[in-house]
């Protein structure tokens, strides 16, 4: 992976499901302390030299649509709203504004390829019931109550997926822009690259039908990962699904390759090409195999 820029921009947005949604828990709440990790002081946070929580501002509302440091909330959940407050001196920290639920997210998305390097858990201290905090499925370590915890990570996407699984508490990160990459599906199904697949977690062998949601009038559903890979076009909706398939199992591959710095996620692909699959509709499905075509065309960094 070579970014293009190694500036570290932060991203400074908290979620905090508020205790007054939970006044029977925020009293009551054990702290939970197995395998907690390493513990840092909030100043020893910091991105470009900037501490944590100290851009947004108390007061400020966010809602879908809204950008803030270069990304664009495309999801809140609870009536598409969160405010930033200060529930403690010189923390500030993001609050679902209407009632908590179990699940509380939000999504960010980006025009471009980031690198996520780091992500802050804060008050990440879940009842048996709740899962706690995630980031693109990454779960967060257990802080203990009002404790904040670092942990490195590298994550190339261009989408946040935030997930405060029904806990009080927190997140934020620290990211860098990197130079979008793809390979091409001639590059996957060559048999002498099958050896790139490994590090994808997915296998030559597999069908269709068990990553993505095939149409059983398309009859495709137990073709493989790389016979897909071969597939032409041709008329009507079958031939618009074959060109999306070719194009989207090698965009599965190189959104769930480490070293390819691909600008989507495989849950995006998954989900965009199930989509377009299930409408059964030719331009639908061309279109977004133009998408990935585009994709995978951006430079190939495996060997």
């Amino acid at each position: 992976m070579n970014p293009r820029s190694r500036k570290y921009i932060p991203l400074f947005i908290m979620l905090l499901v508020t205790a007054l949604c939970l006044p029977s828990l925020s009293a009551a709440k054990p702290l939970l302390r197995t395998n907690q990790a390493p513990v840092m002081a909030l100043s020893q946070f910091s991105c470009s030299g900037t501490r944590f929580f100290e851009r947004a501002g108390v007061g400020v509302e966010f809602s879908v649509g809204s950008t803030h440091q270069g990304g664009t909330f495309v999801f809140i959940e609870n009536n598409n709203t969160m405010r930033v407050r200060e529930p403690l001196p010189g923390v500030v920290v993001g609050s679902f504004r209407q009632g908590a639920t179990l699940g509380d997210q939000a999504t960010i998305a980006f025009d471009r390829t980031i690198r996520i390097v780091g992500i802050l858990w804060y008050d990440n201290d879940p009842m048996p019931d709740e899962v706690g905090w995630s980031i693109n499925d990454i779960v967060g370590p257990l802080t203990g109550n009002r404790t904040a915890v670092w942990t490195a990570v590298d994550l190339t996407t261009n989408e946040i997926f935030i997930d405060a699984g029904g806990d009080s508490g927190g997140v934020d990160f620290c990211y860098e822009e990197i130079a979008a990459q793809g390979c091409t599906p001639g590059y996957w199904k060559q048999p002498h690259h099958f050896d790139s697949w490994a590090a994808t977690g997915y296998d030559p062998n597999q069908t269709l039908e068990s990553v993505f949601d095939v149409p059983d009038t398309l009859g495709l559903d137990n073709v493989t990962l790389a016979q897909a890979l071969s597939f032409g076009g041709g008329p009507g909706d079958r031939g618009a699904s074959k060109m999306l398939l070719r194009a989207a199992v090698a965009a599965l591959l190189n959104a769930a390759h480490p070293d390819v710095s691909y600008p989507r996620s495989a849950r995006q692909v998954i989900n965009n090409v199930n989509a377009a699959l299930s409408s059964l509709d030719r331009s639908t499905m061309i279109d977004l195999a133009g998408e990935l075509d585009r994709d995978n065309n951006l430079g190939c960094p495996l060997n």
